[in-house]
Formats: structure tokens, C-alpha cells, sequence
């Protein structure tokens, strides 16, 4: 697991929040438990530049004698926070409902930091390193829409957005639509369900006048219609399990994909579907309607909910869900039919199956925009007086 060190803080959100999600996290954990696991990811947070790095193995001593004061940027280079890990970080502080985040984790200085991850573009980069260009203080990484969304995620929480050049990130989204109608990682590259969520996303947690005005560019329609077609549908109206009986009597049965798919999204144009993209369409389709209709951050159940389930095969969705990628002997979620279940595909399941049919299942509420349920919204913020 030497690989997985630095994703350590990402794993443990999987894990925290699919727990908050199934409603279990009190019940099968003591006090105790969590309590040491916050003290755990405190253990990250650097209060120089604030943020938190990706692993305690990553710490160096500051303390030492006799480091010289370039050194020390040197440090703040090779043990610097990162965008992806505070994010998470931050997140599942927040699952565990840790009454102390507001003491340790302070709300300007980190946003200040998150700031100057910002380009001048509009995307933001994975980190800010002090030595990288000491010249023009560039930003430390690939900017892409993923760090775009995650640091908007963790200013909106922090009540701090507006240290943000949000005119020129909602520019950054916009200009990432593809000809297919779906958002890519970058403008000019391929539309991806994955970054589509995510610049949707972005764009959700916008003042209403920016969130208008850029909106009005975007080509919903087709955007829409783009991301209806990430799920695997029969080609003619049988149903999965007749399509199971046909295909037992004739190996030419009328499908394009593999039946155990049927369902499911896939994240880009003749790709296999997967697990995790049940998220990112049903989530994609969710913020479109919202940004649409003007509906704010994590309202409850509404029209656009409506309206966006009656766009796809919601039986169909969940059925992919349940019965072909849960495991039935060790829990979890698997990627897809025949693959090993892992934190990840099973936090993005219980996500997915939360905002289709969450209320029947009786899975806790969730904010789509955030990837975060709306108590636990609400607990952080209320930290933050947001």
C-alpha cells in the first residue's frame, strides 16, 4: 500500500462518508475512535502555508537547528499542503463532527493559500510552492477542473469565496465544453462525465449573477442530451432480465454492451460504464437542472430533483447498482461486475443510489454539488457562521 501513502487523508473521506451516508458512522465507532481519528488528520495540517499535506511520512522536522531560512523554503516546497488533501481532509473532520476544526483550521489564512493556487486563467493548481518561481509566484501542479472544484468546495464551506477570482474560474468551466456538449479536464481536450460534475459543480457554488451570466453561455441542451447518453441502454424496449433469457438462446442478442452494464454510465463516448460514473452523470444531470432554474446550494427535494430523474432509467440505474456490482460476501462496491470492491467505488455508489431512490433505501440526504451529506453541511458551516 506504499503507492496509496500520499492518498491516505482521499481513502479515509471514502470510508468516513459512506458511513455518514448509510447513517452508521455513531453507531459503529465509539467517541473515542473518532476522536483519535481527528487527532489522525490533524496531523496534516501545516499552519505555515495552511493546509494539509497528503501524509504524516511526509513531515519534516522545522524545529531542527541550524536550518537557514532558504531552507526553510526549501521545506515549505517538498512538505507543502496540497488542494487535494485539504479538501478531503477538511471533509472528513467535518463527517466526524470534530468541534475543533474552527480552532485549528483557520478560515482566512487558508483561504489566502487557496488563493494563490489560483492561475491567472482561472483554474487553480494543486498547491503553491514558494520556490517554484520565485520571480512570478506561479501556482505548483497541473491546473485542471478537479482542483478548480475542490478548492471553490472549500471556500464555499468556509464562507470564503470571494478571495477567489470566480469571474475567471466560471470562465475557465465555460470554455471547457466540448462539441459533444460535455465538460473536459482542460478547453480543447475530450468531454468526461467526471469533469463535467466537477466544472457543474464549480459553477453551483457561484454568486447567482456569475452563476447566470455564465450559464447563458453554456449549451445546456446539448450538454444535457450528452450526458443522457453516458448510460448504457438496451437497444430495443426489453428488459434487463428478458435480455438475460435472449441472450442464453442467441449469442447476436440486440446489445452493444455487456449485460451486467446495463444501467450503468460510462464517463466518455464508447467507453465501458463504471461504477463510480453513476455518480458523476446522475450528479452532472442534478446540478445542470439546478443551475438552470436558479435553485441554490443543497436545496432539498424539489423540481429539479423531479426533473432530473425522469431524464434517465432510474430502475435501470439502481438495479446496476444493487445487484451487479455489491458484493454480497464482503459489502462494498465493486468498479464493475467481477472486480474487487474498494472505498472508493462504494462511497460513490451509496452517493449515487442516495440521490436516485436515497429516501427509500434510507440513506442520509445529499448535497450533490459538495459530494457531502447536508448535515454534515450544515455542521461545518455552522462552525464557520457561513
Amino acid at each position: 500500500m506504499i503507492s496509496y501513502d500520499s492518498s491516505r487523508v482521499s481513502l479515509t473521506y471514502f470510508c468516513l462518508a459512506g458511513l455518514d451516508l448509510l447513517g452508521t458512522l455513531n453507531d459503529s465507532t465509539t467517541p473515542d475512535q473518532r476522536r483519535k481519528w481527528a487527532d489522525w488528520l490533524y496531523q496534516h495540517l501545516l499552519v505555515g502555508p495552511t493546509g494539509f499535506r497528503g501524509s504524516p511520512t511526509h513531515a519534516i522536522d522545522r524545529t531542527q537547528e541550524g536550518i537557514k531560512d532558504n531552507c526553510k523554503i526549501a521545506i515549505d516546497t517538498y512538505d507543502g499542503a496540497n488542494v487535494a488533501a485539504t479538501y478531503f481532509a477538511l471533509l472528513s473532520l467535518a463527517v466526524l463532527r470534530d468541534d475543533r476544526i474552527a480552532a485549528k483550521v483557520n478560515a482566512p489564512k487558508l483561504a489566502a493559500h487557496l488563493a494563490r493556487c489560483q492561475h491567472t486563467t482561472g483554474t487553480f493548481a494543486g498547491a503553491f510552492a514558494p520556490n517554484y518561481d520565485e520571480q512570478n509566484k506561479t501556482p505548483l501542479g497541473e491546473p485542471d477542473s478537479r482542483v478548480t472544484y475542490m478548492a471553490m468546495s472549500v471556500l464555499h464551506l468556509l464562507g470564503q469565496t470571494t478571495v477567489a477570482d470566480r469571474a475567471a474560474a466560471a470562465q475557465f468551466i465555460v470554455a471547457s465544453q466540448t462539441y459533444e456538449g460535455g465538460l473536459a479536464l482542460l478547453p480543447g481536450a475530450e468531454a468526461h462525465a467526471g469533469y463535467t460534475y466537477c466544472g457543474l459543480g464549480t459553477l453551483r457554488l457561484l454568486e447567482k449573477e456569475e452563476i447566470n451570466k455564465n450559464v447563458e453561455l453554456l449549451d445546456v441542451n446539448r450538454m444535457r442530451g450528452w450526458l443522457l447518453r453516458r448510460q448504457i441502454w438496451p437497444t430495443d424496449p426489453l428488459t434487463i432480465g428478458q435480455l438475460r433469457d435472449l441472450e442464453e438462446l442467441d449469442e447476436n442478442a440486440p446489445h452493444h454492451w455487456p449485460l451486467d452494464s446495463q444501467g450503468a454510465f460510462s464517463g466518455r463516448t464508447n467507453k465501458q460504464a463504471d461504477t463510480c460514473y453513476c455518480f458523476w452523470g446522475v450528479g452532472s444531470l442534478l446540478a445542470l437542472d439546478k443551475l438552470v432554474m436558479g435553485m441554490g446550494v443543497g436545496m432539498g427535494m424539489g423540481i429539479a430533483e423531479t426533473t432530473a430523474l425522469s431524464q434517465f432509467n432510474v430502475q435501470a440505474a439502481t438495479h446496476f447498482l444493487l445487484e451487479e456490482v455489491q458484493a454480497e460476501i464482503t459489502g462494498g462496491f465493486a468498479r464493475a461486475q467481477g472486480t474487487h470492491p474498494d472505498p472508493y467505488h462504494s462511497f460513490l455508489a451509496l452517493a449515487a443510489l442516495s440521490l436516485i431512490n436515497g429516501q427509500e433505501l434510507g440513506l442520509t440526504p445529499l448535497v450533490a454539488e459538495l459530494c457531502l451529506c447536508t448535515e454534515t453541511t450544515n455542521f461545518i458551516q455552522s462552525l464557520y457562521q457561513v
